[in-house]
């Protein structure tokens, strides 16, 4: 009897010990669940905000839209935190920060979100990707040189991110700025070149801006067709994701 009782108590603990660890891993994917849903909502609403505004320069995303951002870093940051031993999300709410941060303008904070993605998780699928938004994120922050770099690695790297020539056109944009800057003034193309402000006029603008790229030092071997749709390729290369 005594051998019974055991063996059932051993069964109940075993089941109880498996009921613990599927409710672990129902909350921590269910916490995962949470930031990316937040993301996703606020990803569209942002954009239909950016398809919506007149501004000649695009504003920091409103009120609510930052939230859901917030929101969906915060969830991240608890899938870290919480669960430090269950690292098959990880990589996930690392990627999906850096995102997050870069469209609310954060993009120093973006930076190193991104940073940290490559240091620990150089295996992860969004390594490639996340080259992309680091590159992004520089020339957002003005970083011409590291942004010139980045994208250059990315054409060696990872060809296939150019297949549309979304990398050649945003190394036309660091070539714009960096020559708008030679001249110590601001102008009409580097304030368009800005990758979180896509401006009104940003078609006229770009077929300059593609006509000046042509006789810049970088050569044209990175011109490919630049000039063609270009609100279309400039929404493509500074906001997907």
């Amino acid at each position: 009897m005594p051998h019974v009782f055991c063996k059932k108590s051993l069964r109940a603990s075993t089941g109880l010990l498996l009921l613990g660890l599927i409710g672990v891993q129902c909350a921590y994917l269910n916490t995962f669940y949470n930031s990316k849903s937040a993301y996703n909502t606020a990803r569209r609403e942002h954009i239909k905000f950016l398809r919506g505004t007149t501004a000649d320069t695009t504003p920091l995303p409103p009120t609510q839209v930052s939230s859901q951002y917030d929101r969906a870093i915060s969830k991240s940051q608890k899938v870290l935190e919480v669960y430090p031993k269950s690292k098959d999300w990880h990589d996930d709410a690392i990627y999906l920060m850096g995102k997050a941060s870069f469209y609310k303008g954060e993009m120093s904070t973006a930076i190193r979100r991104f940073h940290r993605l490559q240091r620990e998780f150089p295996q992860s699928p969004f390594i490639p990707e996340s080259y992309l938004y680091l590159g992004k994120a520089y020339l957002a922050d003005d970083n011409l040189a590291k942004a010139e770099e980045t994208f250059q690695y990315i054409l060696q790297k990872y060809p296939q991110l150019n297949s549309n020539e979304d990398v050649t056109f945003l190394l036309a944009l660091v070539a714009i700025k960096t020559r708008g800057k030679s001249r110590g003034h601001r102008s009409a193309r580097e304030n368009f070149a800005d990758c979180e402000s896509p401006g009104k006029e940003v078609g006229n603008s770009f077929e300059n801006g593609a006509s000046l790229y042509g006789s810049l030092s970088m050569g044209q071997s990175h011109c490919g067709t630049l000039g063609c749709a270009a609100q279309k390729r400039f929404d493509r290369a500074c906001f997907s994701g």
